[in-house]
């Protein structure tokens, strides 16, 4: 059925089919060739697209395709994560050279993304609303656009906050009680997976997932990020217990003097004793003395638990907008978090 919409006039100049491995350099290209012109930076490499079409139980045969002109060049990536149970949240990525933006080829695509997704959708439970979602940077005005054109609309709006370190940051608070130290894979892996899900439940639009697959999901983005660190992951721990994290990376890839907070959270119990804070600055300590000029992270800019509140407190502020976008492919009851 999605096969259809391959056939159609528009695509009659492209060869169209899903990655293979080797496909991974040529999609980062792709995506960095878009990337600059919004930000200026490149901000993706070829293990993002390795690491993303190996994830757990994801089949990037039915899932992803790429168009290719007719000399074998990478004009589009058009992707959708819809592996995941409950299956109420459909995410979609479409990358599109600047090039090829008039051909209608994009509006097709956009066409076959959404039939693959609703194939998906009678696995959501029983009168569950299904949403298919996406994002694009504020500034990116024709990302913004073809998300429009194609039905979605903006529903929550995210931040990148960052905080230059011209000075030193804080000396981190000691907690009575609490031990803020380097994760031990052996064994806290599923600590840290149970304390991320503990945390994230009060996450706009957050749905809960089996602690197996959290794991596994986990375990393959440490097997599959060459730029993971044990000593840039941290465990707040209250004797036995795991209270909080800050999972981070030592640099990114658009700005090699950044370090990033890709996960910091804190747990009902342990909340307004400004934990969340000694997590950030014992973070910021780290990444200093690793040669860090700025830290970043991503943030809600609407955060349920007032989370944009507290990083503006460690010092930092907004760098850039990301607008996220929905489209109900099944009207009925939201089982996400939408308020706490």
């Amino acid at each position: 059925m999605t096969e259809e919409f391959l056939k159609d006039p528009a695509l009659q100049d492209y060869i169209i089919r899903p990655p293979e491995l080797s496909d991974a350099e040529a999609a980062a290209t792709l995506h960095n060739i878009c990337s600059m012109l919004v930000s200026g930076k490149n901000e993706v490499e070829p293990s993002n697209f390795e690491s993303g079409w190996q994830s757990p139980d994801f089949n990037k045969e039915a899932s992803v395709r790429l168009v290719f002109t007719r000399d074998g060049q990478l004009v589009g990536n058009f992707s959708l994560r819809d592996h995941q149970a409950p299956y109420v949240q459909i995410g979609l990525n479409a990358t599109i050279h600047p090039d090829h933006r008039d051909s209608g080829m994009a509006a097709v695509m956009l066409k076959w993304a959404e039939a693959r997704a609703m194939e998906a959708v009678p696995k959501a439970p029983e009168g569950a609303q299904v949403i298919l979602r996406s994002g694009a940077d504020q500034e990116d005005r024709y990302k913004n656009e073809l998300l429009r054109s194609f039905g979605m609309e903006v529903n929550r709006h995210f931040y990148e906050m960052q905080i230059e370190f011209d000075k030193p940051p804080g000396v981190p608070a000691v907690l009575e009680g609490i031990e803020i130290r380097p994760f031990d894979r052996e064994t806290e892996l599923i600590g840290v997976a149970f304390t991320y899900q503990d945390s994230f439940k009060d996450h706009f639009g957050f749905v809960e997932e089996p602690i197996e697959k959290l794991m596994e999901g986990v375990n393959h983005m440490i097997e599959t990020d060459p730029h993971y660190d044990p000593e840039f992951w941290f465990v707040a721990m209250d004797g036995d217990e795991m209270a909080g994290i800050s999972l981070c990376s030592p640099k990114t890839i658009e700005d090699p003097e950044m370090g990033f907070i890709d996960v910091l959270g804190v747990r009902r119990p342990w909340r307004g004793r400004g934990l969340g804070l000694a997590l950030l600055q014992h973070s910021f300590v780290k990444m200093v003395e690793n040669g860090s000029k700025r830290a970043g992270l991503g943030v809600d800019a609407s955060s349920l638990t007032g989370a944009t509140r507290l990083y503006e407190k460690a010092g930092m502020s907004v760098a850039r907008q990301y607008n996220a976008y929905r489209k109900i492919l099944r009207d009925g009851k939201d089982i996400t978090t939408t308020e706490i």
